[in-house]
This record gives C-alpha cells, sequence and structure tokens, in this order.
C-alpha cells in the first residue's frame, strides 16, 4: 500500500517545504501534523534537540535501516527499555516508565509485541518519539497524544476512531504496521519495495535499497532531509542507539553488525576525535562542530552552544553547561560508560550541573557531566526543580472493541490498514488499495453516494494533482498513487 505518513506530518511539512523555512524559524513551521501516518506538521513534535544532526552520520534516503535492524526482535529486552525509560536521551525521565497497559509496564507489552510481531522494539520506541514527541516528555501529555500514539485509526480531518484508542492498541497497530509493510516490499505485492524508484510526497525520488527502507516509507513516505520525515525517523534512531550504547545496555557489536542486526545507516565508528576525547592542542579536535577546541585544564575536546549539543553514534552523549558564570555555552561529555563515568578522562570530575539554556527554545534540566577541574568554573547553578511526580498510571485499556463485522459491506476492516489514511477508493479515499467500504476505520461508513461513479468521476483530491502526470491508476495513467477520478486536472474525467 502507498502509505503516506504516520499520523498528522504532511500538510505542515509539505508546506514548510514549499515556503523554505529555515533552520531558525523551524519551531515556527512546526504545527499541527494532520492526516495519516504524518500528513502535515509536527505540532506533536516539540523536541526540538531531534533536529539537530548526529555528528558522525550520513543520511541515505535509499537505505534508512538495514532489514537485520528492522527485524531483531532480542536486541532489547523490557528491563533494558524501562532503563532506557528511566534515563533517556533528553535527560529526564519519560513518563512512560510508569505507564501501564492492561495491568503490565509498558515496557514488557512493547517488548512482547514487538516480538510477536517480528520487529526491532526499538522503532516502536523511535516511532512513539518520531510522532508525538513522548520520549522526551516528563509528564504525561494526555489526551490523543498518548491514546493514539501511532496516529492508527485517526483519519485526515476527522475524530479518531475510539475502537484504537488507547496505548495497547496503538503499540500493537504500530508494530503490525511497519510488519505488513515490511512482508509486502519481501512479496512484490507493496507499492514501496526495494529496488522500485518512487516519488515521495514531496516529489523526491526515491529507490529503497532493501525492504526495511521501503517500509519505512510507504508508513511515511517523505525525504525531509533536515527537517521530517524518514530523515527524522533515522536521525532519533540513531540517537537512540547512541544512548544505549552509553548506558551500556547493547554493544556496537551488537547493533554495528553480524547476525544480531545492523544500526541505521552512517552510523560511524569509533576512534574519530569526538566531544570528550582527549587532546593536547586544539588542532586535534577538528570536529566540524561550532567552537571546538582543546580544553586547557580539561584536556579534552570542547565545543560551543547554547541549549543544545551535538551527539555522535557510539560516544557519551553530550550536554551544554557554562562554565563562566552564564556567558557562554560549553558541550561537555555525560559520565558515561564511554569514558568511566568520567574516571578515564583523569583532568575531569564528575559533577552535576544545569543546563545553559540562552536564547535557545531548550528547556531546563541537569545532568552529570565531566567537567574540567581546574580553571574558574564558577559554582553549578541551583539544579532545574525536579520533574513533578508522575501522574497515577493510566487505568488498564480496556478490551479492543470488536471491529465492524466483515459482512457489513460498508463499514468493515478487511483492508487491515487501520493507519489513519483512507484507502478504499471512496469519496474523500487518499488511495484506492483496498475494495470500497472495506477501510472503515480509517475512511468511516459509506453510503453509496460515496462511492466513486463509473462514468464521470472528477475531483483533484490526489495529492499529486496538478503536477502534469496522471497518478490515479486508470487507463493511460503514469502511477497509481491515488483512486480512480482524483487526478482529473492530469488524468480528465473518468
Amino acid at each position: 500500500m502507498t502509505r503516506r505518513t504516520p499520523s498528522r506530518l504532511a500538510s505542515l511539512l509539505l508546506a514548510a517545504s514549499l515556503a523554505g523555512c529555515l533552520a531558525g524559524c523551524l519551531a515556527g513551521c512546526m504545527a499541527q501534523p494532520g492526516g495519516a501516518g504524518y500528513s502535515g506538521s509536527y505540532e506533536d513534535h516539540e523536541e526540538m534537540a531531534d533536529f539537530a544532526l548526529l555528528r558522525g552520520g550520513t543520511f541515505d534516503k535509499n537505505h534508512v535501516v538495514d532489514d537485520a535492524f528492522f527485524t531483531n526482535t532480542t536486541l532489547l529486552t523490557a528491563q533494558d527499555i524501562q532503563t532506557f525509560l528511566e534515563q533517556t536521551p533528553y535527560g529526564r525521565r519519560c513518563f512512560l516508565a510508569d505507564e501501564q497497559v492492561g495491568g503490565r509496564p509498558l515496557s514488557q507489552v512493547l517488548v512482547e509485541t514487538a516480538q510477536r510481531e517480528g520487529l526491532n522494539p526499538l522503532l516502536l520506541l523511535a516511532r512513539m518519539q518520531v510522532e508525538k514527541s513522548l520520549i522526551s516528555q516528563s509528564v504525561s501529555p494526555g489526551g490523543n497524544r498518548v491514546d493514539y500514539a501511532f496516529g492508527c485509526g485517526c483519519p485526515d480531518g476527522r475524530a479518531c476512531n475510539p475502537a484504537y484508542k488507547g496505548l495497547g492498541r496503538q503499540i500493537e497497530c504500530g508494530a503490525q504496521t511497519h510488519m505488513r509493510l515490511f512482508r509486502r516490499s519481501q512479496d512484490g505485492t507493496g507499492q514501496w519495495r526495494q529496488g522500485l524508484t518512487k516519488r515521495d510526497l514531496g516529489g523526491v525520488s526515491v529507490t529503497p535499497a532493501n525492504h526495511a527502507t521501503a517500509a519505512l516509507y510507504a508508513y511515511t513516505p517523505w525525504v525531509l532531509q533536515g527537517s521530517g520525515g524518514n530523515w527524522l525517523v533515522w536521525n532519533i534512531t540513531n540517537r537512540f542507539v547512541s544512548h544505549l550504547i552509553s548506558l551500556g545496555l547493547v554493544t556496537e557489536a551488537e547493533v554495528g553488525g553480524g547476525s544480531t542486526g545492523t544500526p541505521p545507516t552512517g552510523t560511524p565508528t569509533s576512534g574519530a576525535p569526538w566531544i570528550g576525547s582527549a587532546c593536547t592542542a586544539p588542532a586535534e579536535c577538528a570536529l566540524g562542530v561550532s567552537g571546538a577546541t582543546c580544553h586547557p585544564d580539561g584536556q579534552i575536546c570542547v565545543a560551543t552552544c547554547e541549549g543544545f549539543c551535538p551527539d555522535r553514534a557510539g560516544a557519551a552523549t553530550t550536554f551544554c553547561v557554562s562554565l563562566d558564570g552564564g556567558a557562554s555555552g560549553t558541550c561537555l561529555p555525560k559520565a558515561a560508560s564511554q569514558n568511566g563515568q568520567c574516571a578515564s578522562l583523569p583532568h575531569t570530575e564528575a559533577r552535576s550541573m544545569s543546563r545553559h539554556v540562552g536564547s535557545s527554545s531548550a528547556s531546563a534540566s541537569t545532568a552529570t557531566v565531566c567537567v574540567p577541574r581546574a580553571g574558574a568554573a564558577p559554582a553549578p547553578a541551583d539544579p532545574a526543580p525536579a520533574d513533578p511526580a508522575p501522574a497515577d498510571p493510566a487505568p488498564a485499556d480496556p478490551a479492543p472493541a470488536d471491529p465492524a463485522p466483515a459482512s457489513d459491506p460498508m463499514c468493515n476492516e478487511s483492508c487491515g490498514a487501520m493507519d489513519g489514511v483512507c484507502a478504499d477508493g471512496g469519496r474523500g479515499a487518499s488511495y484506492a488499495d483496498c475494495a470500497f467500504g472495506s477501510d472503515c476505520a480509517d475512511c468511516g461508513r459509506r453510503t453509496e453516494a460515496d462511492r466513486a461513479s463509473d462514468g464521470g468521476a472528477c475531483s483533484n483530491d490526489c495529492l499529486y494533482a496538478y503536477d502534469g502526470e496522471c497518478d490515479d491508476g486508470g487507463p493511460s495513467s503514469v502511477y497509481s498513487e491515488c483512486a480512480l477520478g482524483t487526478d482529473c486536472a492530469d488524468c480528465g474525467p473518468r
């Protein structure tokens, strides 16, 4: 199936790309995502640190992750995920560490669901951050951001279907959708599949090098390098891999090759200098980041910052602090396994420091970092107030409501999509992948008036309307991206 974008990314991101938003106005460009998978923007993606490039990585639009990584069901245990939620890469504890699904910890449900479906559970963690910034939240945002964490059952422009409400159902739907799209690339039935060149919704040509990449584009058909889409999936997944390594939960060997799977393409190997590397002269700290130099007291590579610092896969996570009373910021490595909790950096000491926010949009936070011993570093500022006590765990999700019976021709789920995009070829459908009335969760109950007429159907609801190429899959069409009769400008009446 030609999937689109996880619940609410395309409209605004499309507008942003058309408007040419600069990085400096990115926060203003991130507004409400609008459709299936994504359909537009990132109103629910408020963690701007996720848009900082993970230094050392190289994004390849045709090879986002490896197949072995995508299907590595044993990379993480439930305890690994619980530890990750307790100590996220954002310097704060995630509220999901306390979340219960059906009376069991979310971490356990997420791992069991991923393993049952054949998916790497890390991809589900990353998807929750990509879609709704849930991993970086210390307090539950509540509402649809949690109840529809993967956008399943939320058609564009319509209320979400309560049959898919709840983290348990959303986790199951997200895992099933990822693997269904992976298998459709394998068996050649998917519109996104390995080796087949297609355009994303921004018109960028993509040739998936493997089934995993094809599945990710079927779920989110955007490249959006540097601003969203599958670039953001890649960047956040790399960030999570790096943090898992720093926590000692996985090793570079486990995620870097072999039968256990490989991480997103572009993850750098260790050895190159980075923030926290030992040094004796500035020339040894050519990191390619702003203000990189060798700190004369700590004898480690540092960089200048305001609020955020770049990270590199395999290296200790970094943190922005002030060493001069708030006048400027310096990126330092956090105390981590890679530096022996600072013990392997003899001219530093582990110290709890407040984040230097400066003029950035970063939130107040604290972290234990490796601070140069000598020099005039002031006493650290008062720590940021502790996060409020987590809310009482949400009540267990009730048993999922039975879907509309398949015997109802106007409202059933034989399509098996439930991904927030109407795909039954009827009125308002984005795609014609399924039989009319068989995608009820995404299209709503159909009537005969919603059925595309056999003659004279003509609308421009297709996402590719007015591009000079017929995309409705009918006679003389160039592509089969949209429902028949929905690209009238390019195909004529049907």
